[in-house]
């Protein structure tokens, strides 16, 4: 790091809140397992969500198993990304944790302890991102 960027400000002074970054990096790994592990089964045994009618909103079971498994296809790489300080892991990392937020509100009614688990994870991971995310910043 060069005295240039120590005296402008550019680099954020490292704090004891880098650790929120990390657990929000560890999380966001937790919740890509649980994403893969809800939606593999959601594609493969559509008789453990059981709700009233076979349909969810707009979507069937094996499409909400297919989105969920890609989703925590994509959290898994922003998590080691997020870890390591890289910007575009901060940014994959909020817009998908936000996304797994709102999927799993909608896919609430079919299994609400397991989404209200990762609804939880994905709030304290955005706020951990935004709020100290830039404390790991490797630039």
């Amino acid at each position: 790091m060069s005295k240039q960027k120590q005296v402008t400000g550019q680099v954020p002074e490292v704090t004891g809140w880098t650790g929120w970054v990390i657990f929000a990096s560890f999380w966001l790994g937790v919740a890509a397992i649980f994403q893969m592990i809800a939606g593999l089964t959601a594609i493969l045994q559509e008789n453990v969500f059981v709700v009233t009618e076979n349909r969810l909103v707009l979507l069937d079971y094996q499409q909400w198993g297919w989105t969920h498994f890609v989703l925590g296809l994509i959290l898994l790489p922003a998590a080691f990304a997020l870890a390591s300080g890289r910007l575009w892991g901060r940014i994959l990392g909020v817009i998908v944790a936000t996304l797994s937020l709102i999927g799993n509100f909608v896919f609430l009614q079919a299994y609400p302890w397991w989404c209200a688990t990762i609804i939880i994870i994905d709030f304290l991971v955005i706020y951990a991102i935004i709020m100290h995310g830039d404390e790991l910043r490797t630039d």
